[in-house]
């Protein structure tokens, strides 16, 4: 996550933009108020979607244990990144 206070965000800030949209990198925004987190639309919607399967009760450990039954390796990954993986091939 890169940090940078309002001003510089404010002078960077399409750099800044075009880095969370590009790499996927959060960018933590700090004000007097508290801080802000910049992150791509890619990234947002990711979290919505990892927010409602997480919400479903049951449905994570359902598809992990068919994904045992059915030889699907997750080679290490966890749910979030095995999906993140093979939904964009």
């Amino acid at each position: 996550m890169t940090n940078v206070n309002a001003s510089n965000f404010r002078k960077e800030m399409f750099k800044y933009l075009d880095q969370a949209i590009r790499y996927n990198e959060p960018i933590n925004i700090a004000t007097k108020n508290g801080n802000a987190v910049v992150i791509s639309e890619e990234e947002y919607r990711g979290m919505l979607e990892t927010l409602y399967i997480e919400s479903i009760p049951g449905l994570k450990e359902s598809i992990l244990e068919a994904s045992r039954e059915d030889g699907i390796p997750l080679r290490g990954r966890t749910l979030d990144q095995f999906f993140a993986e093979e939904c964009q091939e």
